[in-house]
This record gives C-alpha cells, sequence and structure tokens, in this order.
C-alpha cells in the first residue's frame, strides 16, 4: 500500500512543474489576502473540488500505462494486489 501511495504522489507531482506549483500557492495566498471573506469562501468551495479530482486523474493514468496486463504475473492473488 505505502508503495501505491508512493507512485499516486509522485503522479500528482510529475503533473505539475514548479512554476505551476509556485504560481497556484501565489494565487491562492493573494485570494485569501486580499479577498477576506470572498476569498476564504472560494478556497472552501474550490479546495474540496480540486482534492475530489485528483483520483480520478490518478485512475486515468493507471489505465493508460497499461498495469493490469501485468498483474496476473505477480505471485500473488489477483484480490490482494491493493491490500
Amino acid at each position: 500500500m505505502r508503495g501505491l501511495l508512493y507512485k499516486d504522489f509522485q503522479l500528482i507531482l510529475n503533473k505539475l512543474s514548479l512554476k505551476s506549483r509556485l504560481l497556484i500557492i501565489l494565487v491562492l495566498l493573494l485570494v485569501t489576502i486580499f479577498g477576506r471573506e470572498s476569498g476564504t469562501i472560494f478556497l472552501s468551495i474550490m479546495g474540496p473540488i480540486s482534492l475530489a479530482s485528483m483520483p480520478t486523474g490518478l485512475l486515468i493514468a493507471d489505465q493508460e500505462s497499461g498495469w493490469n496486463r501485468f498483474v496476473g504475473v505477480f505471485p500473488i492473488p489477483k484480490k490482494n494486489i491493493v491490500l
């Protein structure tokens, strides 16, 4: 399980360049500082939406990589792959 979480974390980092990450952080800080109440509302709405969309992107990346073709090679039952 630790390996799967590490893989997903690396996929997230690889999708965003350093410039993109810094830009996102800067925009969030500016919205929070200058928006006051509206910035907080914006973050409270957009935060969960963006976090909820991450698993979808990770599932798409798993499908594109074709890992399920090689899962039968492992010496463990298929139902225990993620467990």
